[in-house]
């Protein structure tokens, strides 16, 4: 981390948890007495125009950093500034699917406007895995403007015009005449052109034109297909509905039974893990996994 900021550097470090991590101390080596590091809670972040060169963040929670809080810190950066992210990636979507994975992070920091966006996987061995992304601010301000010349410019060329000979064009084959070759640029349809129009009349066929029949609206109206209606099954239910609502039960009864996270992080590593949390060292795991503690 330190080898990414440099003397005299402004830092701003955000950080999920309270209290001051480790890794500060050796940032504010690296900026030196020329340079200042500002720390504060995830919460806790303001706008401040142009003011860091670098920003550091580790998300707060596994929804990963909002639209909003890219768009605060981008605003937050000077003109070419970097920002450093660590936020836990789903490398398998159906591993957790409330993750959301490296392209849609890519995207989210596109949209907010940040460009040479590049990633790296800390745990690779892992299905949920803490990545740590380097994006940085455009060279210019946002909301910045400059003039542009193109359009004189073209109003200059086509003022002056292109000018070719050709011998179809001489009186006297030794004397050539100079003509200008400059074309219209609006596009024109004559009565001449051959290509063929769609037919209206094809477009529509005989089933469209047809009377729907009784049992067409009759089964329009059946809501007996499982999952359509909030109706019980029958007690002698044949048509698939009762075997239906037993698996919706079924899937209710395992995620009820399921073992809950108080701060819903504790599956995703020590980053994201509370200071009393009893996950403390293990590895990150899936949740839903069957999770032994040593209390030795």
């Amino acid at each position: 981390m330190a080898t990414r900021v440099k003397s005299g550097n402004s830092v701003l470090y955000i950080t999920p948890t309270a209290g001051t991590p480790s890794e500060v101390a050796d940032i504010e080596a690296a900026v030196g007495s020329a340079g200042k590091v500002v720390v504060v809670a995830s919460d806790g972040v303001k706008e401040s125009p142009s003011t860091y060169d670098v920003i550091v963040s580790t998300a707060p929670s596994a929804d990963g950093h909002s639209s909003a809080f890219l768009t605060t810190v981008l605003q937050s950066l000077k003109p070419a500034g970097t920002l450093i992210l660590r936020e836990p990636l789903n490398l398998r979507q159906e591993s957790v699917p409330s993750l959301r994975n490296e392209s849609q992070l890519r995207s989210a920091l596109t949209l907010a406007g940040f460009l040479d966006i590049k990633t790296n996987n800390t745990q690779p061995d892992s299905h949920v895995s803490t990545f740590e992304v380097v994006a940085s601010k455009p060279q210019w301000e946002v909301g910045a403007k400059a003039a542009l010349s193109f359009g004189l410019k073209r109003k200059h060329e086509e003022a002056k015009g292109v000018w070719t000979l050709s011998s179809a064009d001489t009186v006297d084959e030794d004397v050539p005449v100079v003509v200008s070759s400059k074309a219209s640029s609006v596009w024109k349809i004559s009565g001449d052109e051959e290509d063929e129009l769609e037919d209206e009349d094809t477009l529509i066929g005989a089933d469209d034109l047809r009377r729907p029949s009784g049992a067409d609206l009759s089964a329009k109206r059946d809501d007996c297909e499982v999952g359509k209606s909030g109706k019980k099954a029958c007690k002698n239910c044949t048509c698939g509905r009762a075997d239906g609502q037993m698996e919706v039960e079924e899937e209710k009864k395992v995620k009820a039974a399921e073992p809950k996270s108080s701060c819903g992080n504790c599956y995703l590593g020590d980053a994201f893990r509370c200071s009393s949390c009893p996950y403390k060292g293990l590895p990150p795991f899936k949740p839903g996994d069957k999770v032994t503690i040593s209390l030795d």
